[in-house]
């Protein structure tokens, strides 16, 4: 489907949006697996005579860790980009967007109920359905950190769905400093945690995981917008670049820091698994960055000039970009269930 800004009081059909979400999320999904396949580090069951927490569990916590980590980027996005563009867009785009924040809040809330649930499986190694209960489910919020870190992620989110409801660029602001609050347990938990220099570990996971939301986020909210509102694409991602740049290089940056703190030796990066995985992300990296270049150097220029038909391309583009993202998520998540060895 093609957009045509030369004529901005008409609009063509286009794909649902579910539709797009969707294959963001099976290029995830996918990209997952093979990255955690190529660091042999699918889900197995444990070796015999270990409690085994089930099939379900296994490959629940991965998929799950996923679908939080595309909606709440695709909420952090969109709340992103409508502090930028503020009161440019018609109203009805600002509606249809509070839903989609509001969408992405609540799918987020969802999978990380779900990781909740997962855990509390995987903690006491019993399956999925034996731990839906206060006991089993109450026991993990008290006993373990990662319970409550999951319960106050799940409390912050929710609080997101609430103050979008705000009808003024204030409620849009606690919405988006709620979500990027909600960061802070999830990276507490992980590889991070268990660092030997623990503070920077987590700080350069915060980091990193702030930058890949705004950044990642930004791009499917781009998309969306330039499907309302094709007329404000060149706007929208004028005000974006900037933003991108920066989170660009935020996420390269606490990136390579991770590596530095995790990797015992340099060797490492080829000689284990794990190592393997930042090479793939690192090489991910690079081709978003070269989008990212493309995009101020090219196609706003191209956008800005009288040949406005450019747009629809350059959207497309994007979309490709947002795939390419939506892969580099799912090594990412492969990557923190990868051990070190």
């Amino acid at each position: 489907m093609t957009l045509d800004i030369r004529r901005p009081g008409t609009r063509r059909p286009t794909a649902p949006l579910s539709s797009r979400r969707s294959s963001w999320l099976v290029v995830a999904l996918v990209a997952m697996v093979v990255a955690a396949w190529l660091a042999s580090s699918l889900p197995q069951p444990p070796p015999i005579g270990i409690p085994d927490p089930g099939v379900v569990t296994r490959w629940g916590l991965p998929v799950a860790t996923v679908v939080r980590d595309l909606g709440a980027s695709f909420a952090i996005g969109l709340l992103v980009i409508g502090l930028l563009m503020r009161s440019e867009l018609s109203p009805a785009t600002r509606l249809a967007m509070s839903r989609a924040i509001r969408g992405g809040a609540l799918s987020t809330v969802v999978a990380v109920a779900a990781l909740y649930l997962l855990t509390a499986s995987d903690v006491y190694s019993v399956p999925l359905g034996s731990v839906i209960g206060p006991d089993r489910l109450g026991a993990l919020y008290r006993e373990t950190d990662i319970g409550r870190r999951l319960a106050q992620q799940i409390a912050l989110w929710m609080l997101v769905t609430g103050a979008v409801l705000v009808p003024r660029p204030a409620g849009r602001a606690a919405a988006l400093a709620l979500a990027v609050g909600a960061m802070v347990p999830w990276a507490f938990g992980g590889h991070a945690a268990g660092s030997g220099d623990h503070r920077l570990a987590v700080y350069s996971v915060l980091l990193h995981l702030i930058g890949v939301t705004v950044w990642c986020g930004g791009v499917a909210a781009l998309v969306w917008v330039s499907r309302l509102e094709p007329a404000r694409t060149v706007a929208v991602m004028s005000r974006f670049s900037p933003v991108a740049l920066v989170a660009f290089g935020v996420v390269g940056a606490s990136g390579l820091l991770a590596s530095w703190i995790r990797l015992p030796e340099v060797s490492a990066l080829w000689g284990s698994g794990y190592g393997r995985l930042i090479l793939v992300k690192a090489a991910l990296l690079v081709v978003l960055g070269g989008f990212g270049a493309w995009h101020r150097r090219t196609a706003l220029r191209r956008m800005a000039g009288p040949r406005g038909a450019t747009t629809a391309a350059v959207v497309r583009a994007v979309a490709a970009e947002g795939l390419v993202m939506a892969a580099a998520m799912g090594v990412a998540v492969a990557l923190s269930r990868t051990p070190l060895s």
